[in-house]
């Protein structure tokens, strides 16, 4: 009988409401004979709202506090075995690569850092892992990476075109695989790390298709959905904007946001400001973007680059739009035209451009002859490229090869 490949996969917070997609990822690796053990530092509180949630708990250990007596017994005892490897993390961590808030990213790298030890110390006692993956080139590959480098257990990651890649030159050169969730962000990664070329696959997000397909639809007139953390980035105020404009040009819309953060009062006064019907829900579970999709005349994530340079990749919610025969309208930004081809299947607006987003609702809603054929495409295309069986059983076989395929 063949021994299972036992994978360590790291994610700083584990689960998160905002991102179920690794959740099903893990949940879909199992199904595939891989031995997933997740590694976190903490829990999304609101996760509790996704009841796929519930069933990756038990596969979920939670790493000690950085500063507890844990860890720093864990830190003695690699200083002893292995000093000079210790030092040299260390000073990784700690001398450079954070884009954005530098000071208070090395501060924290620290944290991190120790972490890392602690999972190293975890992944030496327990045994028996062959392979060690992160999702996103943030906290959670750093501790990949330290528990990497002090075991020397096989290290990968995945990229989600992140704006603020923290090591991202000596992640690459660690890492056996360099995984990419789209070919822009394959590119992205090349041209900030060259040596990625050599090493690099993409594969992309996947979701449960068959969930989203076939919802008994009910859209009513006008009804703009938007789901999405309510950060600068996802463009809610062009959203607000545009719909402002559409009123004014006599097409009465009602803006429904599903979603929760920093944001929220700002927009919130921006709404009563230019007299948009708009309704806040605030975090809500899959259950009710179910509802809310059903209800929809169209899904809309204008998307942006934010201020410090904060990007989207491809937003899971648009792909479940997508799957649920919901109309698209989002931006020609980063991996998001690889799934949604203007006039094709959704429309694109330029990113933070009103005018551009007013232009594509209209032609969203104007209920033109192709509609029905544009949705039956946006569900195909979904179906190609993120179906989770298809993308589970990719990424299972570029961690069991051990490189890009």
């Amino acid at each position: 009988m063949s021994v299972p490949f036992r994978l360590a996969y790291v994610a700083y917070t584990f689960p998160v409401l905002t991102q179920t997609f690794t959740t099903r990822e893990v949940l879909a690796l199992g199904e595939r004979g891989i031995d997933v053990h997740v590694h976190a530092a903490r829990c999304d509180p609101a996760a509790q709202l996704d009841d796929l949630a519930e069933r990756a708990r038990p596969l979920t250990l939670y790493l000690p506090p950085a500063n507890s007596a844990a860890t720093l017994r864990a830190l003695v005892r690699l200083a002893i075995r292995r000093p000079v490897r210790l030092a040299a993390t260390f000073a990784t961590c700690l001398g450079g690569g954070y884009r954005d808030r530098p000071v208070l990213s090395r501060l924290r790298a620290l944290r991190h850092f120790l972490l890392g030890v602690a999972l190293a110390s975890r992944l030496a006692r327990e045994g028996g892992y062959d392979h060690v993956h992160a999702q996103f080139v943030d906290a959670g590959s750093t501790l990949a990476y330290v528990a990497s480098r002090l075991t020397d257990v096989p290290f990968s990651f995945t990229n989600h075109t992140a704006y603020n890649p923290f090591l991202l030159r000596p992640k690459v050169a660690w890492a056996r695989t360099v995984i990419s969730i789209s070919e822009f962000d394959r590119e992205r990664v090349a041209a900030e790390a060259p040596d990625a070329r050599s090493k690099s696959a993409v594969c992309r997000v996947g979701i449960d298709v068959g969930a989203w397909a076939g919802l008994p639809r009910r859209p009513e007139r006008g009804r703009l959905l938007s789901v999405a953390a309510l950060r600068p980035k996802k463009g809610h105020a062009e959203l607000l904007r545009a719909a402002s404009e559409l009123r004014g040009g006599g097409t009465d819309v009602h803006v429904v946001i599903a979603g929760d953060g920093a944001e929220r009062a700002a927009l919130e006064q921006l709404a009563g400001d230019l007299d948009v019907s708009a309704e806040f829900l605030g975090a809500v579970g899959p259950q009710r973007v179910r509802e809310e999709l059903m209800r929809a005349a169209a899904f809309v994530l204008p998307c942006r680059v934010a201020a410090n340079g904060d990007l989207d990749g491809i937003p899971v919610a648009i792909m479940e739009a997508m799957a649920a025969g919901v109309p698209v309208v989002t931006s020609r930004l980063s991996g998001i035209p690889e799934l949604v081809e203007d006039g094709v299947t959704g429309h694109l607006a330029e990113p933070g451009d009103v005018a551009s987003l007013v232009a594509a609702l209209r032609r969203c809603l104007g209920g033109d002859a192709e509609h029905g054929c544009l949705v039956a495409r946006a569900g195909r295309r979904v179906r190609d490229l993120h179906d989770l069986d298809r993308t589970s059983a990719a990424l299972a076989g570029i961690l069991r090869s051990g490189g890009a395929s």
